[in-house]
């Protein structure tokens, strides 16, 4: 122990500097499949939005994610895949529909449609909520282009 650094005060500086060694590791990317606009489309006319705030516009894959996982979906980046709609949720915030691709997020999902003052990261409390108003639908797919972009700063 540094004799001139009180143990509590070296404890706490060796944690932060462990925070930002895990910060230096992500890589600040954001990756997504975005839905083609006839994909967007044939999605709005599955399931219209019944919230005023309208997105229906990608699935998110990874989201700052660790350099090994950026580098897989490198791979796939520009490429057009499929997307199967599997089920809807909707509560007085939020509809998302449940989507079955690989993904980092646990529940792999399009956010439809939000209240105002409710932000489109909402769909993944809701999708994870037991009470949440989930409905199965006939299969339906789409398609969308693999994006990566650096998150905003």
């Amino acid at each position: 122990m540094n004799a001139l650094v009180p143990g509590h005060l070296l404890q706490f500086m060796n944690s932060m500097t462990v925070v930002q060694r895990l910060l230096e590791d992500r890589t600040n990317m954001f990756v997504s499949a975005v839905l083609t606009p006839q994909s967007q489309r044939r999605l709005l006319e599955m399931v219209p939005s019944v919230h005023p705030i309208v997105y229906a516009h990608h699935v998110t894959l990874a989201f700052n994610p660790e350099p090994d996982v950026l580098e897989r979906y490198r791979s796939l980046e520009g490429t057009r895949i499929r997307v199967p709609v599997t089920a809807v949720c909707v509560d007085e915030k939020a509809q998302a529909v449940l989507v079955g691709v690989d993904s980092e997020n646990e529940y792999p999902h399009i956010t439809i449609s939000v209240a105002e003052g409710v932000p489109p990261s909402y769909s993944n409390e809701l999708l994870a909520a037991q009470h949440a108003d989930m409905q199965h639908v006939n299969i339906f797919t789409l398609e969308a282009d693999v994006v990566i972009e650096p998150l905003d700063s």
